[in-house]
């Protein structure tokens, strides 16, 4: 059986309707006898919103803290999909980075990915037929929750597929890789190809591709 990774970001989230969309694209895809992973990102500008109400709290956070906040963003893109999901008979499982077994190492807001868990993805798969994961986020060696950085959730899918050996696709609200943002220069490039060096070094000077 074919097994893909895929993952959507903010933008492709960013309300229900667009949720609903997903939904039905993945149960045709799963119709096709696919087995999925699906990694998603907090709704638009839901991180955003989280670090600005801190705001109003204190000028001083701490990271762990924050790690545990911005956490709840995936949380509740995990949660709609999977409820989108399983209104459509799909039989969706929706996981935190935690549950996943995705476990990190370094600062709390700026981790990296030691090791995943697939045999515990591997189990789930016998009595589901998608799996979604909060992106963006897992936990360290004293239990605590962690982030990845801006960007995560593509580190996120990009472990998974590894982990797993099956394809990754990214999917985005834009047709392709710009020369800047389309959204707000329209008379932006597209390109037809680009190296694997040129989009590192987009992604190193801050471009919202891919995370580097």
């Amino acid at each position: 059986m074919k097994r893909s990774v895929l993952k959507f970001g903010g933008s492709s989230v960013a309300d229900f309707l667009k949720i609903k969309e997903i939904a039905g694209y993945l149960k045709t895809r799963i119709e096709q006898d696919e087995q999925l992973i699906v990694v998603v990102s907090a709704m638009g500008k839901t991180t955003d919103d989280l670090l600005a109400s801190v705001r109003h709290l204190t000028a001083n956070p701490n990271d762990k803290d924050l790690a545990m906040l911005l956490n709840t963003g995936e949380q509740q893109t995990i949660s709609f999909l999977s409820l989108a999901l399983n209104d459509l008979s799909v039989r969706a499982k929706p996981l935190t980075g935690y549950q996943a077994g995705i476990e990190t190492t370094g600062k709390h807001l700026k981790s990296k990915i030691s090791s995943i868990k697939i045999e515990f993805l591997e189990e789930l798969f016998e009595t589901h037929d998608l799996l979604i994961v909060a992106g963006f986020q897992g936990f360290n060696k004293a239990g605590e929750l962690t982030t990845l950085g801006r960007g995560g959730s593509d580190t996120t899918a990009v472990a998974i597929a590894s982990a797993l050996d099956c394809p990754c696709e990214i999917y985005t609200d834009v047709s392709g890789v710009f020369s800047t943002d389309p959204r707000i220069f329209p008379e932006a490039k597209r390109w037809e190809m680009i190296s694997f060096e040129e989009m590192m070094e987009m992604s190193a000077l801050g471009a919202g591709v891919l995370e580097t």
